[in-house]
């Protein structure tokens, strides 16, 4: 592990291997423990970035806790979270929305869904769905996401924008341009409301507007949506130095 965090992953996996190998002579052995050892070798093969190798010792690992201690239990959903990053990072995205499904209705049950981290999970899970084209399931997700955001900390509120946003962001994905520009304006506006007209948060919004703008063929709108966005990243003291190169 000292290795993995010293970024020697091929000594890490050397050790890991020796490891193993103890372990399998050891009759006694905890299976928590030998589940914690093929996520350990895992994630350092996903460092090196063998997402091949990871992606197996991730599953042997999952299925090692589910023998000890069956699915619905926290440490079950975080190893399927991460066995859904490492998919996602070797392009297997259908199969990163699967593992990341499993591990959000494992936290629907374990957790209050008025609960922040749900709300991520619920995210993440519709930002692979992105990723790998499937759009309709995107913005089933993120209306829940919206419906939640309401319920927990109304519509007047920075989250509830981000959710429009992201909802516009899927309905781009299907090409349908219209809905997405107005649940688009509504973010922008709201983030004006509750921020100010020279906020961080209202520049990144403009230049979401800006890409927009572009895929529907605007360009004086996407030009303008980038100028204000400009114009706001030179004068905010708080926004990073590149923000406005970037712009």
């Amino acid at each position: 592990n000292t290795y993995e965090l010293l970024k020697d992953y091929d000594k890490s996996i050397e050790f890991h291997s020796k490891a193993m190998q103890k372990a399998r002579q050891c009759k006694e052995f905890d299976t928590m423990d030998l589940a914690d050892l093929h996520g350990s070798a895992a994630r350092a093969y996903e460092g090196k970035g063998n997402y091949k190798k990871a992606i197996y010792y991730y599953e042997v690992s999952i299925d090692l806790i589910e023998k000890a201690r069956g699915t619905e239990n926290f440490y079950y959903m975080m190893q399927m979270l991460t066995l859904a990053s490492a998919c996602e990072k070797a392009g297997l995205l259908d199969l990163a929305v699967e593992y990341c499904e499993k591990a959000v209705d494992i936290r629907r049950k374990l957790f209050h869904e008025n609960h922040l981290d749900f709300l991520n999970s619920l995210n993440s899970l519709a930002a692979i769905c992105c990723k790998a084209n499937q759009y309709d399931k995107a913005i089933e997700i993120h209306r829940e996401v919206l419906e939640l955001v309401e319920k927990m900390l109304s519509k007047e509120h920075t989250f509830y924008a981000d959710a429009l946003n992201n909802l516009s962001v899927d309905y781009a994905g299907k090409k349908e341009y219209k809905k997405a520009l107005a649940l688009n304006i509504k973010a922008l506006n709201l983030k004006k409301e509750l921020l100010g007209e020279k906020d961080f948060q209202v520049s990144a919004c403009l230049m979401s507007l800006g890409s927009l703008y572009e895929k529907m063929e605007k360009d004086d709108e996407a030009l303008r949506a980038y100028q204000d966005a400009l114009e706001i990243r030179r004068e905010n003291r708080d926004a990073p130095l590149s923000s406005s190169a970037d712009t």
